[in-house]
């Protein structure tokens, strides 16, 4: 499990690890290195923070990174200075990033199951789709009550991961 995954199994009171038994929802690539990236530069405190940087630290691309950063920055949660001594940072205070409202900004509108593809028999007729519709609507309202201020509550801890911020 990854930093992020226990820091949410602490955050959320869960006594164990998440498993895929346990959850069967998966955040695309796109929204795990956002949350990523927020919480290195929630971590780093106003400073600013070089692409290159937060690619290295959490061994990730740097193009990949680069246009996370981009499509978060147009989203208000980055703010970019360009040139030397340029970087990003964050463009709210922890407190103001509320989780569900960046999953939501980050995810793809997906339905879990696709009921055309191939066409199954008893699309329209069956509850099946409302029930994980409303699934997934709990899944984002108990992440709207978490904020990245909450994901990094232990702050020191998460540091110990990146020496270049202490």
């Amino acid at each position: 499990m990854g930093l992020l995954g226990a820091k949410l199994v602490q955050v959320l009171g869960l006594a164990q690890p998440f498993t895929q038994a346990l959850v069967p929802m998966r955040l695309t690539r796109q929204t795990d290195y956002s949350l990523r990236l927020l919480i290195y530069l929630a971590l780093a405190e106003g400073r600013l923070v070089t692409i290159a940087e937060v690619a290295e630290n959490f061994q990730v691309s740097r193009n990949h990174l680069m246009k996370i950063a981009n499509q978060l920055s147009n989203l208000g949660y980055l703010e970019s200075l360009r040139g030397k001594g340029g970087g990003i940072r964050l463009a709210r205070t922890p407190a103001q990033v509320r989780l569900g409202q960046l999953v939501r900004a980050t995810e793809p509108p997906q339905p879990l199951v696709d009921c055309h593809n191939p066409p199954c028999p008893i699309a329209g007729n069956c509850g099946l789709v409302g029930v994980l519709n409303q699934a997934q609507l709990a899944f984002l309202a108990s992440l709207d009550q978490y904020s990245l201020a909450d994901v990094i509550s232990n702050r020191d801890q998460l540091r110990v991961a990146f020496p270049g911020l202490s």
